[in-house]
């Protein structure tokens, strides 16, 4: 985003200690060189106004004029003792001081720049121009709520001062208040219609708050104006992105480059853009392109370009580019925390961590950094709970009491045909795990008691998220939105209940949660652990994820359990469960089916104390890592073989379409090995439904029993276990009864069905319950806290 955040070119000679009317240059030399200097000719008023300070050293406008003619000519030096001098001739001149401030500033002295201008506004309170600048000295050091306070007071004397409008807009759309910046980018070009930072920044906005239509008029406008207008261009690409218009954002890109091929911008973004569209070789030429090129900021690039690869599971490729990137710019948070997520998916549990770490470190005011490091802490099996808690409650610490949190408003009471309005939160609502456990819920969720809202933070759109819009009363697409926006829509929208499928994921909008949009909110199903903020008041689980009395301790919110915590949609193209393995071939094959990232030495050493035990038995490791990151798919066998297993008895495969997965799975292995502390949750529903049980262990917190609540549900809790040793017990005598195994797979999808892990119906009234049951507690708080307060009163 572009914003007039520039102070002045040159010291403004508008206002100085000559007489409002000057007299007629016949009658006044001095004034004629003046005027001769702000028009831009030098050469002869120089030497004339020089020759004036000569004779008369304490000549206030000659010195001005010198003082200005010489900050146009970039002789900043001589500028400010020019302006040095004025201010001595003449303390009490408020627009010489205004005018020292901005030579300070162009020579990079801010602090006495912030002075100069303080002193400017004391003596003049109502010079407009001191306070603009001002502003814009702070906005560029990061002090945004001085240059707020700043840019008020320049639109409290002069109203029509658009370029502040612009810059207080500008500010606004920082701090995530689209709705408030619009209206400032409004004033500003009703006060000047042909400013281009306030069109292009009001393109912004309106593709920001989903106004496509009133946006590509202002774009339209714009461009018959400046047909090359950059700004303008990149801002309606990035509207069309968001409307997931790709290929018409690619042509823009691609029309920009070509006019200009040696900007760094349209390269970058077309990149980007190729990116989604997983025409990941061009989009690779693209970032290598724009490294080539002068001014570049080459580590950003190599950022890029690890996104590139950790988009395709190549996490080995994306660590190498960070770690260049981190030797241009080792305190960039981003980078960091980028190399930090590369190394946890790359098996580096400890090490990526502390490399998010040095990112929030570097950059506490980002609250998605701190997410990062609260997903990161639950891979490393070296944490407690105690510690994993104590990470998430500082985001809440940190983030989880904005200023301008939304006013608290009752909860309402139900009349008859009243229905409770749901609101639900995701960026998952498309082909994903989410979306597989969140589709049977949708079908069979009763819209004559709730009202189903929803909120998709993403972009991405396919054929899964056209079905769940089918079963939604409102659908709102807010990836555009701010934190700040969202949670005014979603008041404004009279949510009962708001709940957070995203948890400390990717994209996810916890910080609108904290502005406490609606009167009731959960969190539920992106991942299964707490999310550490006071503004959240329950969380959704079951008895076995979470017993009572055990993880309590570890929670922010009030758990509600329900008879499970997750319903499952199996895929409609799944093929048949083969018969076992094992039959066929007399020796047992195991399986591991969670992301090579949850594999930590813990779970080796387990597996490989399994495979001892049986040497006759396999393992194959499904490990969601592209074939084409051979350097993570030899270090996955490196780390078998230090466990001295033989290389013919561990089959590393890279990532596979689903259906080739299911596939591969039911046909060639008989059970899964989980993993630890991160253990399955839909990887294990996937085994279960190719006819798989998983040995699975159950940890004390909640995530770490996921896979203990599915095999539990599903009759199966005999193959979990509570301490390693058990785990092993049970792996090792998994294929001692083979006609059992063969039982369990011919049965196991018609017992499945009859569970509430497939029964979408069942589940979906249990859902409702325990929305209701929020409601009811709710409530109940706020009448008790209604009673405290009366009596306090009465005493």
């Amino acid at each position: 985003m572009q914003s007039e955040t520039e102070t002045q070119a040159v010291p403004d000679t508008s206002s100085t200690s000559t007489p409002a009317t000057p007299p007629p240059a016949h009658i006044d030399p001095v004034w004629h060189a003046i005027q001769a200097c702000a028009a831009g000719q030098f050469d002869e008023a120089l030497p004339f106004l020089k020759a004036v300070v000569e004779n008369h050293p304490d000549h206030v406008p000659a010195l001005m004029a010198l003082g200005a003619a010489h900050g146009q000519l970039g002789m900043l030096r001589e500028s400010k003792d020019y302006f040095d001098r004025v201010v001595e001739a003449d303390p009490k001149s408020a627009q010489a001081f205004s005018n020292l401030g901005n030579v300070l500033k162009l020579m990079n002295d801010l602090p006495a720049a912030v002075t100069a201008y303080r002193r400017a506004i004391t003596l003049q309170p109502g010079l407009a121009d001191a306070h603009y600048n001002l502003a814009t000295l702070l906005l560029d050091i990061g002090d945004l709520e001085e240059a707020e306070k700043s840019l008020e007071r320049a639109l409290l004397f002069r109203p029509a001062y658009s370029e502040a409008h612009n810059n207080l807009g500008d500010l606004h759309m920082r701090r995530g208040k689209v709705e408030i910046a619009l209206s400032h980018f409004r004033q500003a070009l009703v006060w000047n219609q042909h400013l281009p930072q306030a069109q292009a920044n009001l393109v912004l906005a309106l593709y920001r708050l989903g106004l496509y239509e009133e946006g590509e008029a202002v774009v339209n406008t714009a461009l018959a104006e400046r047909p090359d207008d950059t700004q303008v261009l990149m801002n309606q690409a990035m509207g069309l992105l968001a409307q997931g218009r790709t290929a018409d954002a690619e042509a823009i890109y691609r029309g920009l480059i070509e006019r200009f091929p040696e900007e760094i911008g349209p390269w970058v973004n077309l990149g980007g853009v190729l990116q989604i569209q997983q025409r990941y070789e061009e989009a690779a030429e693209c970032y290598r392109k724009a490294m080539s090129l002068k001014g570049v900021n080459a580590s950003l690039c190599l950022a890029s370009m690890a996104g590139l690869w950790l988009s395709q599971d190549q996490p080995a490729k994306a660590i190498e580019e960070l770690k260049h990137a981190v030797m241009l710019e080792s305190r960039h948070a981003g980078v960091l925390a980028n190399l930090g997520w590369a190394m946890v998916s790359g098996g580096d549990a400890a090490l990526g961590v502390e490399s998010i770490r040095r990112a929030v470190a570097l950059a506490p005011q980002l609250p998605e950094l701190r997410s990062n490091l609260i997903y990161g802490v639950h891979f490393d099996p070296a944490l407690t709970p105690e510690k994993r808690f104590e990470t998430a409650r500082e985001w809440n610490t940190c983030y989880g009491d904005p200023k301008d949190k939304l006013p608290i408003f009752p909860l309402r009471q139900f009349g008859k045909g009243d229905r409770l309005r749901l609101g639900i939160v995701s960026g998952d609502l498309r082909n994903h795990s989410v979306a597989t456990c969140l589709e049977p819920l949708f079908e069979h969720l009763d819209h004559d008691r709730i009202e189903l809202s929803c909120y998709y933070t993403s972009g991405q759109q396919d054929a899964v998220t056209e079905r769940l819009k089918r079963h939604a009363d409102l659908w709102r697409a807010v990836a555009p939105l701010s934190y700040f926006d969202l949670a005014q829509r979603i008041r404004r929208d009279g949510i009962d209940i708001l709940i957070d499928l995203s948890w400390h994921t990717g994209g996810n909008r916890l910080a609108a949660f904290a502005l406490k949009p609606a009167p009731v909110q959960a969190s539920w199903l992106g991942f299964f652990a707490t999310t550490g903020l006071d503004a959240i008041d329950f969380r959704l689980s079951d008895a076995i994820m979470d017993p009572p009395g055990q993880t309590e301790a570890w929670h922010s919110e009030q758990l509600i359990r329900m008879p499970t915590a997750l319903t499952f949609r199996p895929p409609a193209d799944a093929p048949a469960i083969a018969s076992l393995p094992a039959s066929r071939t007399g020796k047992l094959t195991y399986a591991s089916v969670s992301k090579y990232g949850r594999i930590n030495a813990r779970v080796l050493d387990a597996w490989a104390r399994v495979l001892h035990a049986q040497p006759d038995t396999r393992l194959i490791v499904f490990t969601g890592i592209d074939a084409r990151d051979g350097a993570t798919l030899e270090r996955a066998r490196r780390q078998f073989a230090m466990h001295e297993l033989d290389e013919d008895r561990i089959d590393i495969r890279p990532r596979l379409p689903l259906a080739d997965f299911l596939a591969a799975l039911t046909t060639e292995a008989d059970v899964v090995l989980d993993t630890f502390p991160y253990c399955g949750g839909v990887g294990t529903l996937y085994a279960l439904w190719m006819g798989l049980p998983t040995v699975t262990l159950a940890g004390p917190s909640s995530y770490e029993r996921t896979g203990a609540s599915v095999m539990t549900h599903a009759g199966l809790g005999h193959w979990m276990a509570t301490e390693v040793d058990a785990f092993v017990a049970i792996a090792s005598h998994a294929g001692d009864d083979l006609s059992e195994l063969t039982r369990l797979r011919e049965s196991i999808r018609t017992s499945l069905k009859a569970t509430p892990l497939l029964d979408g119906r069942q589940f979906a009234r249990s859902f409702e319950t325990a929305l209701f049951e929020m409601w009811e507690v709710a409530l109940a708080a706020q009448q008790a806290q209604k009673q405290e307060m009366t009596e306090g009163s009465d005493v």
